[in-house]
């Protein structure tokens, strides 16, 4: 599978959405799922489930994951 080309930033509403722009940081660190989901503990299949949309995750396990892809997360209440 190739790297999507560099998409404009997109709010995150769904799991779908999520999932692809991890897999688009995952590609730009150059990691395969084997190497991240060891980096975060993550079990590989998970991750491939969450890449694909198909998880719903605890906020915990996505922070590892984009603490590991040197992302910052910033929660907004809308307000």
């Amino acid at each position: 599978m190739e790297p999507r080309s560099p998409q404009p930033p997109r709010h995150v509403r769904s799991a779908k959405i999520l999932g692809e722009r991890i897999t688009d940081l995952r590609f730009e660190h150059g990691l395969t799922q084997r190497q991240l989901a060891d980096a975060t503990g993550i079990d590989e299949r998970y991750l491939r489930d969450l890449e694909q949309g198909l998880n719903t995750v605890a906020v915990r396990r996505i922070f590892q994951v984009l603490r590991e892809l040197d992302v910052h997360l910033e929660i907004v209440d809308g307000r």
